[in-house]
């Protein structure tokens, strides 16, 4: 191996607490830490959660933007002290925002932010394991497994699945998520969300009727 790549650790890689288990001060302090973190500079992941769509066409139309929305991301989350150039370079910088732009990728990465609630719902309607839920996600919104692993993950360091194993007669034990209380709260939550900004959209398109002209604009070519 030459390298492991680790993201957003504190939410993804927490260690496995039996019930019951009381946290030292210390413990509790960085879990408090976090929580406010995610308060104060956590916003740009409920907007990809709950509406990727909006923030993809803009990115992708402008490469200010894109700049703005990931280099702005390389200052707050590295240890620059405020000052991005002090930790990274220009062409590192724009070499990361020229992956994006060039192939147009940054809408899949934010779609990826609508995947919490459709993992929610997929086990609202039953238990499943993750191979199948990554398949069926990738059928559904061509989202990879090596996106929905690290998912499932954080969702059960959040409280929003658990977990057990089961017998296959086609293999070893399979690991097997639920819905805990918390989730279904989420779930319900998250589509309320999703409905009135599909709802609203929805609303939008219905009054564009394609077989009327455009009208003219006034002025214009005369």
């Amino acid at each position: 191996m030459l390298g492991i790549h680790l993201n957003y650790i504190p939410g993804s890689y927490r260690p496995h607490l039996e019930p019951g288990t009381k946290l030292d001060e210390v413990e509790q302090r960085s879990l408090e830490a976090s929580d406010r973190w995610y308060v104060d500079f956590g916003a740009y992941a409920h907007l990809q959660r709950n509406t990727p769509q909006t923030a993809a066409y803009g990115l992708n139309d402008s490469p200010a933007a894109l700049a703005a929305w990931i280099v702005e991301k390389f200052r707050d989350w590295s240890d620059c002290y405020g000052d991005v150039e002090h930790r990274f370079t220009k062409d590192e910088l724009l070499s990361n925002v020229t992956l994006y732009w060039m192939t147009e990728t940054i809408q899949i990465q934010l779609k990826k932010g609508a995947l919490e609630l459709c993992v929610l719902a997929l086990l609202a309607r039953r238990e499943s394991y993750a191979y199948e839920i990554a398949s069926t996600l990738a059928a559904g919104v061509d989202m990879g497994e090596g996106t929905i692993y690290p998912l499932m993950r954080r969702m059960q360091s959040d409280g929003l699945v658990t977990t057990y194993l089961e017998e296959s007669s086609s293999g070893p034990p399979r690991k097997y998520y639920q819905l805990t209380k918390a989730g279904r709260a989420a779930l319900i939550a998250q589509k309320a969300e999703w409905n009135a900004f599909t709802a609203s959209v929805a609303k939008i398109l219905a009054d564009v009727n394609l077989a009327t002209p455009v009208a003219k604009i006034v002025g214009a070519g005369s």
